[in-house]
């Protein structure tokens, strides 16, 4: 659980005794569980059984380190018995939300939250063992800590024999799976009864959460297994018995079993007690043997000693059957080696894979051909190219159910069949005799959806491009990409563009189709359009009084320098941060309003453009009176 304690000393502490007890018992955590064949399992409440209730409401008083609840989840020190952690009402963050570890939805399982010190968690006197007998004692473990989840004492469980630790499982990993644990030994001479404990080492807090199931204590013995890895398969004809030869250790104790068909249970064979048995049973069917093995003869009548073996599978296989079987007219009908158009009976030989002949009668009926009829609905893809075209088989009428439609490569029982692209089909209709009717069908694909922006552009800096498309189809949605867009999605755009660039726009017809085309615009350069006189002549007539620049451009800011300079470099006018157009952007030829000389002066403008860039013009200009 979540520690409810968060004193940063107490963790130390735990943490320190912890680690000592590891130190400890590192001797004793080499795992050895059973490598041969288990008998029954002596714990017989080890899955700890199944039921409705999501918590097991009764106290199993089997945990005498610990307190049995109903409440989830458990606290420190407290443990519970419960199909399924996730229909708890309550959860642990870190702890995962899991059911037993068998496939029975009901199946219990035993979740503890760790007590602060070592405590069991199970224990039981087990009484009625054979001496000299080797025993597995195992358990399945997980921790409840989801993987990932730092910080987290890993469980830490030990399992004891009369008192004294015989194996130990280290810290169990946090990796979300059920793990084996255990051990095995062998009862001393005299000895009939032993006291098997599981403890809990780790201390509790923040961690050592874990849930157990299938506690199983078990005779252990050697690989034992019937003389057929595989089932044995005869046939109903045979007259020989079949030998089940039993492979264990020479000189054990041998009871050979049989599954009652019946009943459903295990039973002995009479004086089935050597290495091998018969089965002479030859009417057709499945059946079963397996034999329980042990060192003695009085052993073995303990099942608490006795081990079982795997099982061996005798099938029986038929050689003669009976089948009847009705076709439609004008249908063929492949029996074997021969081709059948007509009612009647019909024998053949079939030699099956497992090398019986069999013997078949076949009663077949031929029934007129079916009227079969049906309409159907046709939606061709909505764009070119596509597969969303639907085909609808309606009132079918004629036939004997259950009718099957067949188009393309698919078949159904319902008549509705989707994903179709153009092209030619055949649809079919057969009922349960084989009688069919079939049409052609042809899907269409409609035109090819397309959009146009015409060819590239070239414009003046400032001026507005109308992107302008053509298109075969109404427009549901259409989206551009490009620079100072009007908008970015819109049926119909225009642009003010500074820099070259490429245009694109991605449209939605109205059947969901999509297209897109691109526009290349360049924008001229600036410096080309603007003009300056090379001479001007301030007399007042009107005309060509005053120096000016001149422009068509749409791209101008504001100018943020006009200046012009006698031939020895004198400054004779100047005009600053001036919108284009004003009339401090000319000069009439005076120097504070007296008149200067006929002659050539340079002029020179800084004009900055709408983009921010900023360009330089310079020149002469001579003055005339």
């Amino acid at each position: 659980m979540e520690n409810l304690y968060t004193n940063n000393q107490m963790r130390r502490n735990l943490y320190l005794i912890f680690g000592f007890l590891m130190l400890l018992i590192a001797k004793i955590n080499s795992q050895n569980v059973c490598q041969g064949n288990l008998g029954e399992n002596i714990f017989s409440v080890g899955d700890f059984g199944s039921g409705p209730e999501n918590v097991v409401s009764t106290d199993p008083n089997i945990a005498p380190g610990y307190v049995y609840t109903t409440n989830t989840p458990p606290n420190d020190g407290f443990y519970t018995i419960t199909n399924d952690m996730g229909k708890w009402g309550n959860f642990w963050g870190t702890w995962l939300r899991i059911a037993d570890s068998s496939s029975d939805p009901d199946g219990y399982m035993m979740v503890v939250n760790a007590s602060y010190e070592p405590g069991i968690f199970y224990e039981e006197k087990i009484d009625g063992l054979c001496e000299n007998t080797l025993y597995e004692f195992s358990a399945l473990v997980i921790n409840l800590i989801r993987s990932g989840v730092a910080d987290h004492i890993q469980p830490n469980v030990s399992f004891l024999l009369d008192g004294a630790v015989k194996y130990n499982t280290g810290g169990i990993v946090q990796d979300e799976k059920w793990h084996k644990y255990g051990f095995t030994f062998t009862t001393d001479i005299n000895q009939t009864s032993v006291i098997l404990t599981l403890r809990n080492n780790a201390p509790g807090g923040i961690g050592n959460d874990l849930a157990l199931d299938n506690i199983s204590f078990r005779p252990c013995g050697p690989d034992a297994f019937a003389n057929a890895e595989k089932d044995f398969i005869i046939c109903s004809n045979d007259i020989t018995p079949v030998e089940i030869i039993a492979d264990t250790d020479q000189g054990a104790a041998i009871q050979w079993q049989f599954l009652s068909p019946t009943t459903g249970n295990w039973e002995n064979i009479q004086g089935a007690n050597n290495n091998i048995t018969y089965h002479n049973i030859f009417d057709p069917g499945e059946y079963k043997y397996r034999y329980l093995s042990a060192g003695s003869a009085s052993n073995l009548l303990n099942d608490k000693c006795s081990v079982i073996s795997d099982t061996a599978t005798v099938n029986v296989l038929p050689i003669e059957f009976e089948y009847y079987d009705t076709i439609c007219q004008n249908v063929k009908y492949q029996f074997g080696q021969q081709e059948i158009f007509a009612s009647g009976l019909y024998e053949e030989t079939f030699v099956a894979s497992s090398g019986c002949d069999s013997f078949v009668d076949l009663y077949l009926t031929v029934v007129p051909e079916a009227n079969i009829s049906f309409e159907t609905e046709i939606l061709n893809p909505n764009c070119f190219g596509a597969s969303d075209g639907l085909l609808e088989v309606k009132n079918t009428t004629g036939g004997t159910p259950p009718l099957t439609y067949k188009f393309g490569n698919e078949t159904n029982l319902y008549g509705d069949f989707s994903n179709i692209s153009s092209g030619n089909y055949v649809l079919m209709v057969t009922d349960r005799y084989q009688c069919s009717a079939s049409v052609p069908i042809v899907f269409e694909d409609p035109d090819i959806f397309y959009l146009d922006l015409g060819p590239d552009v070239t414009v003046n800096l400032g001026s507005q491009v109308d992107l302008i498309y053509e298109t075969n189809y109404g427009i549901n949605t259409a989206t551009w990409i490009g620079e100072n867009l009007d908008c970015n999605i819109c049926i119909t755009n225009f642009a003010k563009p500074f820099d070259n660039g490429l245009y694109t726009v991605t449209a939605e017809n109205e059947f969901g189709c999509i297209d897109s085309d691109s526009l290349n615009v360049v924008i001229n350069e600036v410096e080309n359009q603007f003009y300056t006189p090379n001479v001007f002549s301030p007399n007042e007539d009107g005309i060509n009084d005053v120096f000016e620049i001149f422009t068509s451009s749409l791209a101008i800011d504001q100018v943020q320098k006009f200046m012009v300079f006698d031939r020895w470099g004198n400054k004779v006018y100047e005009a600053l941060n001036k919108p284009f157009g004003s009339p401090d952007l000319t000069w009439d030829g005076n120097m504070n309003s007296n008149k200067m000389q006929i002659g050539v002066y340079s002029y020179f403008f800084e004009i900055k453009l709408i983009n921010d860039d900023t360009i330089k013009i310079k020149g002469e200009v001579s003055l005339i009176r």
